[in-house]
């Protein structure tokens, strides 16, 4: 996982957190692609916040869904009230004086699970070297676990609560998926699966969310229930060998998911009947007997 702190404009933010948006579109003058940022991703908004300090602060974050480049026009057919303005004429006046009129494109990052901190979150607290010049974004977790901490010590503003109807463990979700990336990137023994078969697979899935770009895991989190769903790719031929392999990943994840107060689910999604002694062994792994 390739969590980001990106410089946002604090008038922008307090748009979206006054009428209560829970996902925004986070657009940029630069064209220029991430070497390490992709869907699914956290973006921590980073601002000089309410607070007299010099350092910028922490006051947010949201989760990458979709990265594009899009004519600014279509920036706002797309995106609407989502770009942090009530208005076209607003969002294109203020577009045109910060680029002083050269910008033609704009880089958006869609961002969904968007969440406002009632308390500013200083990096420095973390021993991170942050550079107060910095105009555009970092990455946080270069030499330690940065997204964790924050995400330890945020605390959701109390009126992104009453204005979306946030749900308030959803920090504690965000925790919850950013350590399961963190796993499968250490542990990643599933690397010949077809993702393009395996996301057609998955996609289906109502409820269901990408874990991250060019991984195969979805997942969805309810009532302190984690479920990792993950598909089975195989023929006839190679159909032992195969489950095999799925399920020492399935026992790798959960042994090292060392979550407390939540219940960790697994579910196979194949297009094929799955062997009435391959369910048995699934479901005495969802049940811990073995």
């Amino acid at each position: 996982m390739s969590s980001i702190a990106y410089v946002a404009d604090n008038k922008i933010l307090e748009f979206h957190r006054i009428n209560g948006n829970s996902s925004i579109n986070f657009w940029r003058y630069s064209t220029k692609g991430f070497t390490n940022f992709k869907q699914g991703d956290l973006l921590f908004f980073l601002t000089r916040g309410r607070s007299k300090q010099k350092e910028k602060a922490i006051v947010g974050y949201g989760r990458c869904k979709e990265i594009n480049k899009l004519p600014v026009k279509q920036v706002w057919q797309r995106y609407e009230k989502k770009n942090g303005f009530s208005n076209y004429e607003e969002f294109n006046e203020y577009v045109i004086k910060n680029s002083e009129g050269k910008i033609k494109y704009l880089s958006n990052i869609y961002l969904e699970e968007v969440v406002f901190f009632q308390n500013e979150i200083l990096l420095s607290d973390f021993n991170f070297e942050l550079s107060n010049h910095l105009v555009s974004y970092t990455y946080l977790d270069k030499n330690q676990d940065i997204t964790s901490k924050i995400l330890e010590n945020g605390i959701i503003d109390i009126w992104s609560i009453a204005a979306n109807k946030t749900e308030e463990d959803i920090i504690e979700n965000s925790k919850i998926i950013h350590e399961l990336n963190l796993i499968v990137d250490k542990f990643n023994t599933l690397k010949k699966v077809n993702i393009k078969k395996a996301h057609s697979l998955l996609s289906r899935l109502e409820n269901f969310s990408l874990l991250k770009e060019n991984r195969i895991e979805y997942y969805n989190i309810k009532d302190k229930v984690l479920t990792i769903a993950l598909p089975f790719i195989c023929n006839s031929k190679n159909y032992d060998e195969k489950f095999k392999m799925l399920i020492g990943h399935i026992i790798i994840l959960k042994y090292y998911l060392n979550l407390s107060n939540i219940v960790v689910k697994f579910k196979i999604v194949s297009d094929i009947d799955i062997k009435f002694e391959s369910e048995k062994i699934l479901r005495e792994i969802n049940d811990d007997k073995l």
